[in-house]
């Protein structure tokens, strides 16, 4: 009987959650520690300081049509009549050179007409490159990839990075990475080959398009949240909050429950819990701050303290009005929501649906992503203050959209900057670099300590990044508690 069979999962993000609830549902009894005071890990809606019914995302914030995971647990939790669009496509761009914002749709047909305007700006394009746009250039350069499986792409190209890959296979000039780069919503090039590959619609417009990406109602955090609203499977009783783990340890000789975690609670005092299994979820950094004895095996450990996560910073701001929906409209005929690209510092910011239904009347106000970066421009501005943030976003657009009323209306913002999140470990989410598929992947998700302690998270998938990913990993951690048991 699984009944009396202790399972601590370590982590109230959506991994543990899923882990939790699956194996509750099997019979184990079953208890998450979560460090902070809330569920949802990188999953983080913002509702504070907006306005009453406002929020935006600091962390996940869409869902592919085509993810069959998370479509599936939509419908198990009630969720799967609470979604609503999501608008992926950029609609204007705006770069310095060019000193004036226009619709991405007029960007692309002057690349079409090699307009000096723009090739002006990337000196060194050779000729082939020229007259073609970004989504054309994306697709020549994947092409020798299309049709193979994961373990072909990894035959062939795991050694590349993005950059690399863009340089050695598809031959591109130096000039138009930058053009990519430069005019791209999501590029990370020190990326391994294989995880842009696989997430081309954030590269690609049509293939962004093509993913009908959709958010849910109310802020994607209720997705978490719904994991411990479920009336057959009490998780909310099962969890508790405030609690760092600290210290978990194996006793091979133990018959029954042979692991111990000690954790912290917020209040100062230590407190120990025994169990028969564990399921550790929580990011790679983090979970290098957790002390286990006897420690993993060596593949394990050095898969845990070399997989590459990647710099986040996001700004969103509250506006007192929502006028991009009549200027995106009116001005550029661009409709009235969607991603704006440009290489000022916010780099990438999004505008909201304008059918969300945090906007229903009376409320005139909206929240704007008003900043998305990675890497080294996530780090310069994760570093500055939240003012100086705000500063900085009012004086972007001011210059993007030569405005007065960017002054008139802004309001509050709030931003979060993952690499100083204490309970991520410093971690936005994971980006494998060269060979890391090869040589860190089934590490990560195997289990150790004779089956006892499983792993999962979105780093443990082939979803990095998604909460396709981390639903997926805290599936297969709980099937591998249950076969285990079986034995």
């Amino acid at each position: 009987m699984k009944a009396g069979h202790q399972v601590v999962v370590i982590g109230g993000g959506i991994a543990g959650l899923a882990a939790a609830y699956v194996l509750q549902k099997d019979g184990f009894d079953t208890e998450i520690l979560e460090a902070s005071h809330r569920v949802g890990g990188r999953v983080l809606t913002a509702r504070e300081p907006f306005a009453r019914g406002l929020y935006g995302e600091l962390g996940a914030m869409r869902l592919p049509a085509n993810h069959e995971i998370v479509n599936e647990y939509l419908r198990e939790l009630g969720l799967d009549d609470q979604l609503e669009p999501f608008e992926q496509a950029n609609q204007l761009i705006y770069l310095t050179g060019l000193k004036r914002t226009i619709t991405y749709n007029a960007f692309e047909d002057l690349l079409r007409q090699k307009d000096p305007s723009v090739l002006n700006l990337f000196p060194g394009l050779h000729d082939h490159e020229k007259g073609k746009t970004l989504d054309e250039l994306w697709t020549e350069a994947m092409a020798p990839a299309v049709g193979m499986n994961a373990t072909q792409i990894r035959q062939n190209y795991d050694r590349h990075t993005l950059q690399s890959y863009l340089e050695e296979v598809a031959g591109w000039s130096s000039a138009c990475i930058q053009l990519y780069e430069y005019c791209s919503a999501h590029v990370v090039l020190e990326n391994a080959f294989e995880e842009s590959f696989a997430d081309a619609y954030l590269s690609s417009e049509q293939q962004g398009t093509a993913a009908r990406m959709r958010q849910l109602k109310g802020g994607l955090d209720r997705l978490a949240w719904a994991f411990l609203q479920q009336k057959d499977v009490d998780l909310a009783a099962r969890i508790r909050f405030g609690a760092r783990v600290r210290h978990v340890v194996y006793d091979r000789s133990a018959v029954e429950t042979p692991i111990r975690i000690t954790f912290e609670s917020v209040a100062g005092h230590s407190v120990t819990k025994q169990a028969d299994y564990i399921v550790f979820t929580v990011p790679c950094p983090a979970m290098t701050t957790i002390r286990v004895s006897p420690p993993f095996r060596a593949g394990k450990t050095s898969a845990i303290n070399q997989v590459r996560y990647v710099e986040v910073t996001k700004i969103l701001a509250q506006f007192r009005t929502r006028w991009w929906e009549k200027l995106l409209n009116q001005k550029y005929n661009a409709g009235s929501e969607g991603g704006l690209v440009t290489d000022l510092p916010i780099r990438y910011l999004m505008f909201p649906h304008s059918a969300s239904s945090q906007f229903a009347p009376p409320q005139a106000r909206g929240v704007v992503m008003a900043s998305y970066t990675f890497e080294r421009e996530a780090a310069r501005l994760g570093v500055l203050s939240e003012a100086d943030k705000l500063r900085l976003v009012r004086e972007n657009l001011k210059e993007i959209f030569e405005e007065d009323l960017i002054d008139d209306t802004i309001e509050v913002s709030v931003s979060h900057n993952w690499s100083n999140d204490v309970y991520a470990g410093g971690a936005a989410f994971a980006y494998f670099s060269p060979h890391q598929h090869t040589r860190l992947y089934n590490d990560l998700l195997s289990p150790d300590w004779d089956g006892r302690a499983c792993f999962a998270g979105e780093h443990a998938s082939a979803y990095h990044g998604w909460i396709e990913g981390a639903l997926r990993s805290g599936l297969r951690a709980a099937f591998q508690v249950s076969e285990h048991f079986l034995i």
